[in-house]
């Protein structure tokens, strides 16, 4: 894989871009297939993918996924902090969709 299939970069309804490694991006199932070159979609072949959330939210998930992602990595035996926390309350309805949507 080149370097630069190590990175995927999302885009926000708003036109923020947010990268994340690919493999934090793949922590969710529709990224995941978005990202997988034998399906063949345009996303796969840029690393780009553009979703319908405004940038508030696809922060949100952009943060999650990495917390999920360097959880899952760490092998570590320590109490893991809760990200729930971290969820504005007023984005929570939003960032409740996105996850659905995206099966992260």
């Amino acid at each position: 894989m080149a370097e630069q299939d190590e990175w995927v970069k999302l885009v926000s309804l708003d036109g923020f871009e947010f990268l994340l490694p690919r493999a934090a991006a793949q922590g969710s199932n529709t990224l995941k297939d978005m990202l997988d070159m034998s399906i063949g979609l345009a996303e796969a072949t840029s690393n780009t993918v553009k979703l319908e959330y405004r940038a508030a939210v696809l922060q949100i998930v952009c943060e999650y996924l990495m917390y999920r992602y360097q959880v899952n990595t760490s092998g570590s035996k320590d109490e893991v902090p809760d990200f729930l926390e971290r969820i504005p309350p007023e984005l929570s309805l939003e960032v409740l969709m996105a996850s659905d949507f995206l099966q992260a």
